[in-house]
């Protein structure tokens, strides 16, 4: 029983005598990857809630290690993210390589902005969600998705140098950052045997000379409402970090700003004027951008679909929820088109494939982005 493996454990790392006895364990997921589950446990006579995070796949161990590694950089640099405590990359131990963290009581920023636009705006489609404040209340919608790209603005203005070993590669190239992106994602598109996607990855590459990274920075690569937690005590901390790298700034905001437009088209734009604001620049080629997140957007999923979640670390019951997602591939490969330009007709063609094969009978028709 997990209960009582964890106890076990726990009880050999903290040195107790005693036993230490794990309760009320209940597991919590939400997202594509981890095994995550709350608990609470006896320490030294001394309650504490805690989390335990677990790693899928083949890399689940490495993995471990680059989150509890980063967010302890992190910590150091005083941004706010959960206190790790214990760091087990070995999988003998509970079955996967995990980690402990504190546990912050609260909900997550997807949560309190559903609530407030519900209450302000008759939810992110609202037709008043179109006009904004000029002085939002901090307990708003408007407010929190304010601290939210201060949040954003902070991450990206730490000293990135104490987030890699080899700051050289990046001094020495403005153009490592985008480089990196795009050799991985031919690599990707190669593994996995999306040839449909040539057209772009060739314009990605194409167009590299055009983006010279001006602004080095720590990257979450999957900052968005569900990853941002607001406590009881009226304090934010960013969770999930197990992306982080250094980069083009412009890559992790052209993330956060796909998610966000999913919730609603008004609140990306507001988050990229306010970034840009608080900031105080303005993001140049952010279209380039935005054709390079989406494609790993698209590459991530078709993996899946093509050789399954556990490829990419994810737990195998995420392709269920991918599946619904499918329609949203036709509306990124539409994006794709209109940026680039180019001829993406045997892509749409495959994603029909998918789609019949998930389903079944004829391929649903794309969805509108309107």
């Amino acid at each position: 029983m997990l209960e009582n493996r964890l106890g076990v454990y726990l009880q050999k790392q903290f040195g107790e005598q005693a036993p230490c006895v794990v309760s009320n364990l209940v597991q919590h997921n939400s997202g594509w990857e981890n095994d995550v589950y709350s608990f609470q446990y006896a320490q030294a006579g001394v309650d504490h809630n805690g989390i335990l995070r677990m790693y899928q796949g083949a890399r689940a161990a490495e993995k471990a290690r680059h989150e509890y590694a980063g967010m302890q950089r992190l910590r150091a640099a005083g941004y706010p993210v959960p206190q790790m405590r214990l760091l087990e990359p070995d999988s003998s131990v509970l079955g996967k390589p995990f980690v402990i963290m504190e546990k912050i009581s609260g909900a997550t920023l997807a949560q309190i902005l559903r609530e407030a636009f519900d209450a302000e705006h008759g939810g992110f489609d609202g037709a008043q969600m179109m006009a904004k404040p000029a002085e939002a209340d901090v307990q708003s919608g408007w407010g929190h998705l304010t601290s939210f790209c201060e949040l954003l603005v902070k991450l990206h203005s730490l000293d990135w140098r104490d987030f890699t070993d080899t700051p050289d590669v990046f001094l020495c190239n403005p153009y490592a950052s985008v480089e990196r992106f795009c050799s991985q994602m031919n690599m990707i598109a190669s593994w996995c045997g999306v040839l449909e996607a040539e057209p772009v990855l060739q314009w990605l590459q194409e167009h590299q000379q055009e983006v010279p990274c001006a602004r080095l920075s720590v990257m979450h690569w999957d900052y968005h409402p569900d990853n941002v937690l607001f406590s009881d005590e009226g304090t934010y901390a960013v969770i999930d970090w197990t992306q982080i790298e250094v980069g083009d700034c412009r890559f992790d905001v052209a993330w956060t700003l796909m998610i966000c437009s999913v919730y609603s088209k008004p609140m990306a734009d507001f988050i990229l004027e306010t970034y840009e604001r608080l900031a105080g620049q303005k993001l140049e080629n952010l279209a380039y951008f935005e054709v390079a997140v989406l494609t790993k957007r698209l590459l991530t999923m078709l993996i899946s679909f093509l050789h399954g979640p556990a490829h990419l670390g994810m737990r195998p019951d995420s392709i269920e929820v991918m599946a619904t997602a499918i329609p949203y591939l036709f509306v990124i490969v539409q994006r794709l088109s209109e940026i680039t330009g180019r001829d993406l007709s045997q892509l749409r063609s495959r994603i029909a494939g998918i789609e019949q094969k998930q389903y079944g009978g004829e391929p649903g028709q794309p969805l509108t982005t309107e």
